[in-house]
């Protein structure tokens, strides 16, 4: 099987079917983004 495609099911697998609509898109990438400036 295809790497891509098994870290897609992993990622879907933990943030749900849903998890790339753009509001959850911008939510996650918020996130990310608050993460990595607090480890700065």
């Amino acid at each position: 099987m295809n790497t891509v495609t098994q870290r897609l099911e992993r990622i879907q697998a933990l943030l749900g079917p849903d998890w790339n609509t753009p509001e959850q898109a911008l939510e996650l990438r918020l996130a990310l983004r608050l993460h990595l400036l607090s480890d700065a």
